[in-house]
């Protein structure tokens, strides 16, 4: 190995380093705080085989709440290695910006955009716009609008119902800088309004796409509580696993991973079925094979109109969750694909920027 490789091998190891730290601390800090089981030695040493780790955090929350299984992936391993492999950053970074889905994804429904601003610039169907023009066009409206950044809108951060008779139009623009979008609330099917009736509730379909074959990973149900306009977990929501065939699993879990069985109206989720959940995911399966042939990874989010058609409202590349998508499914995420996914991270070293991106 000459001096050159050396040195980049070395410096990617230290970033890992820090990148695994970041993610850990980022997301396990509500595990720490349950009372979880050990891993046996022969558990212990099926996760260390598999995954090369001896950090058996994420093991033992499944361990505890849905079985073990050692094909469980933990975030430690999944996104400072295995996501970059699977999505270059890059491609994640100009593929999931809001600002390009009219583009990307035009043969996709997804929700009418009103205007979305670009590195300062407003456009108005792709025409500029001042911003008091942009202003005009929202405060004139007499329904409600979403307002979030193009990118970087993790968890639900920054995604904001508006209603322009009672808020400030120009303070709310003003405090989301050169870069969102504004489109139109999507009217809901019943079938997802019935478990919270003021946010947009939505299915986050994982999938994958290595070596040629689009599998389903899992699927998530989100619905919000309170009154909150978002359905997102991480925004105080309810997250449900639903099978392929539309039915959905007994048990939801909140961000702290307790644990509820029916929703606060009274909605319980085992009794619970979509009929349209298998050509959703023959729908995602299909976009991500046509659309994103070059990302492994994808975490689709879906709601049903108020036609039962599916909508796309984001698509996930550079942080999608994946660990309340395994529990709530209690399903490893690649389940009997893991080995061949952990051959393809092998076979496809990181550069330098893919370590560096957190």
């Amino acid at each position: 190995m000459n001096i050159k490789r050396f040195i980049q091998n070395r410096i990617q190891t230290l970033l890992e380093w820090r990148f695994n730290r970041y993610c850990v601390r980022l997301e396990s800090t509500n595990i720490k705080r349950l009372r979880l089981k050990e891993l046996t030695l022969e558990e212990k040493q099926g996760v260390k085989t598999l995954w090369k780790t001896d950090d058996y955090l994420y093991h033992r929350m499944f361990k505890t709440l849905a079985g073990f299984d050692a094909r469980y992936v933990s975030d430690a391993v999944f996104l400072p290695r295995i996501l970059r492999a699977l999505n270059p950053v890059d491609m994640a970074r100009a593929f999931e910006n809001k600002s390009l889905y009219a583009i990307l994804y035009s043969e996709i429904p997804q929700p009418k955009t009103l205007l979305m601003a670009v590195g300062g610039v407003i456009l108005v169907e792709g025409k500029p716009v001042s911003k008091q023009e942009a202003i005009d066009c929202l405060t004139g409206r007499k329904e409600n609008f979403i307002i979030k950044p193009t990118h970087d809108s993790t968890q639900g951060q920054n995604v904001k119902c508006i209603n322009p008779q009672k808020d400030n139009v120009a303070n709310v623009i003003s405090k989301y800088g050169d870069d969102y979008i504004v489109q139109e609330v999507v009217k809901q099917s019943e079938k997802t309004a019935v478990f919270h009736r003021d946010s947009l509730n939505t299915f986050r379909i994982s999938t994958l796409n290595v070596n040629g074959k689009v599998s389903l990973c899992n699927i998530l149900f989100r619905c919000g509580r309170n009154g909150n306009s978002v359905d997102n977990g991480g925004a105080g929501g309810l997250m449900c696993g639903v099978m392929p065939d539309g039915h959905f699993k007994k048990t939801a879990y909140d961000k702290y991973y307790k644990t509820y069985t029916e929703t606060d109206d009274g909605v319980r989720f085992e009794e619970c079925y979509i009929l349209e959940i298998p050509v959703m995911v023959e729908l995602v399966k299909k976009w991500h094979g046509e659309r994103l042939p070059h990302v492994g990874f994808a975490g689709w989010d879906i709601a049903l109109d108020e036609n039962n058609i599916p909508v796309m409202i984001e698509v996930n590349l550079r942080w999608p969750g994946i660990q309340f998508e395994q529990l709530c499914s209690e399903t490893p995420l690649f389940g009997e694909r893991t080995q061949e996914v952990i051959e393809y991270t092998e076979r496809h070293p990181l550069s330098l920027l893919d370590v560096c991106s957190i």
